[in-house]
Order: structure tokens, then sequence, then C-alpha cells
């Protein structure tokens, strides 16, 4: 997140997001970063010992603390567990794993001897996967799944990280069936389910939902988070939605039970294997890309801001009446889906 200021000085107090390679072993129709992916390890990007050894100087320069691990899928990167102690031992904190759950078994038990993080684990339905595939990924969950249910709170102290395991879906489709995922969040004492309608990638070459599509979307999305919070699990949502698609009510439920609903986006350092950054996969291409180094990550961040917003501030003209868009308190839905507006 932004703060506003700190005496004149604009001060960034996220993290940064390291795409360490993007060599991914699944198949997601709505991937963000479908151009960017490959299954070919001929093909493979994979970021250095050496580049993330100059990665973790900028970001301790700049004051940045924490980081996301990214890919492709990161449990496919050959130095992952180098890289897992190098972030450690340099006092970065590893706030958020992603993973799809189909990597080595072996590597998660590994990384979870070595830190407390949260995994993300992304999950498509079961009939997307091979038999091997699933088995291997319910392996995973049992792994990473909470295992302090039945301690007492001053034996385990709570807090986010101590529940481990997220899973994430992208509703892709009108009635995606989504019971899987509820149960799987059961099975395996999961706390949170991440949603978010499928967002383009920079080619716009997956599925994605724009705008016209989100009202048709609404229903599979609103039965989903209700299922969600009568089993106990806590949806939050991934990605901004614009709140004009919801009644009163339904907004009325979704601030009360469910986590923090984003209607507009702010800038992330997205860092990727040739230490190029960008703040948002989506709009790579549109807006500018800097390298590690190139500048302090707080005034990338200010570029960031400053890039995105003649998208930020164009009206589509749907938004032409709608005081929340006036009012800034929306930007009126995913701004690669805005850019066909903003000419």
């Amino acid at each position: 997140m932004v703060s506003q200021k700190q005496g004149q000085r604009l001060v960034y107090r996220g993290g940064a997001n390291l795409y360490l390679t993007n060599m991914c072993n699944g198949r997601c129709p709505y991937c963000c970063v479908k151009e960017w992916v490959t299954d070919s390890p001929q093909a493979a990007q994979y970021m250095s010992l050496r580049d993330l050894d100059k990665t973790i100087k900028w970001l301790k320069e700049s004051e940045i603390g924490f980081v996301q691990l990214i890919g492709g899928e990161p449990m496919l990167h050959p130095d992952i567990i180098k890289i897992v102690k190098k972030l450690k031992s340099q006092g970065i904190f590893i706030r958020t794993i992603l993973s799809n759950g189909l990597g080595d078994p072996e590597i998660y038990r590994k990384i979870l001897k070595l830190i407390d993080t949260i995994w993300l684990v992304n999950v498509n339905h079961p009939s997307t996967y091979t038999k091997e595939e699933w088995k291997k990924l319910n392996q995973n969950l049992e792994l990473l799944s909470w295992k302090g249910e039945d301690k007492l709170i001053k034996d385990e102290p709570f807090d986010l990280h101590s529940l481990s395991l997220q899973l994430a879906i992208n509703f892709y489709k009108q009635n995606l069936d989504y019971g899987y995922i509820i149960d799987l969040a059961k099975k395996y004492r999961c706390s949170h389910i991440r949603y978010a309608p499928s967002h383009p990638s920079s080619g716009e070459t997956n599925v994605h939902i724009p705008f016209e599509e989100l009202e048709k979307l609404k229903p599979n999305l609103m039965s989903f988070i209700e299922d969600s919070v009568s089993a106990g699990v806590k949806p939050g949502l991934e990605c901004v939605l614009p709140p004009c698609i919801f009644t009163t009510s339904e907004w009325r439920y979704l601030v009360l039970f469910t986590e923090a609903i984003k209607t507009i986006c702010q800038p992330d350092l997205e860092v990727f294997p040739d230490l190029s950054v960008n703040t948002c996969v989506s709009m790579m291409g549109l807006i500018p890309s800097y390298k590690v180094g190139e500048m302090s990550a707080q005034d990338m961040i200010k570029r960031f801001l400053l890039d995105t917003k003649s998208y930020r501030e164009c009206v589509p003209s749907y938004c032409e009446e709608c005081e929340l868009f006036k009012k800034k308190d929306c930007q009126g839905y995913c701004l690669k889906i805005k850019t066909k507006y903003c000419k």
C-alpha cells in the first residue's frame, strides 16, 4: 500500500512480487501471464542467485521488507530452496508463496521446515487434472494444512500466518462449479479462499471477463461467497470489482462477511527474472517498465502512480453518471479492460 504522506514524502509500505520463473506445469485457460509462461524447459527463464542478490540489495535500500514468490510455478525453480534460505538470511520476509500445488512434495516439506509463510494454492476443477496430478495436489495440500486447530491459544498464539494455507479460484465463465474448492478448504482446514473474476493478460489471449459480462457472472459469484461463509471459510477478493454491479443488500453482505472489497488497485512492484520491474502484469507493454537498481523502489512506485493515472481517471461510458467514480471511490473495474476506453 501507499501511504499519502510522511512529511512531504510518498511512502510505499507494500512488498515486491518476485516472478522467479516463467516455467509452469499448469494449464489454466485464464492465466494472467499467458503470453509469458512456458512449459518448455528450453524456453524457461529463471532468476539467478546473483540477480536475486541485486534484488535483495535494492529492496533493503528501498526499505521494502517482504516479498511474495510467484511464477510461473516457483516450485519449479531449480534453486528454490537456496532462494528461500537467502531471503531469510538477509532478513527479507516471505509473506506468501503462490503455487499450483503440483510441485515435488519434498520441496514443500523442506520449505515448511525453513520458514512460516502463507501458501496460496490456486486450484482448478478436479476434471482438469490427471489422476496423478490430483493425487499430488492433495498430498501437498495435506502437507500445507493447518495443524494447530486443537491447541490452546496460550500454547499456539493465533495469527494469519499460523493458518498457513489459503486457496484461490478464478471465475472465468458463468456457472462455474466451485463446490470442489469449498470441500478442499474444509478437508484441509483452510481459513481463506481468494477469488477474482478472470482479468485479461497483456495480450488478452486468456479467457477473461469484460465489464459487460460481470452482471451475468454475479449470481455465480454471490452463491460462491455465501456458500463459503456458510462453510466457515472467509472469501477474499484478489483484484478489483466495481460496486455498481451489486445491490446495497449484496454490498452490505460483502462488507460484513468477507475480507475488504477492493475497488481501486494500488501499484505493485512486479520483479521478473531479467530484473525488469512492472506494476501490473496485465498492463505490460502499455506502461513503462523499469530495472532493479535504476531508481529506488519508492521512486519507482511514484512513477507507476503517474504511469497509470490516465487509465485510472479515464471515464468509460458505464462510469459517466456514477457518483462512486466521480468521488474516486472506484476506478471502474480492471485497468486493462478500461484501456479500450482510453484511446
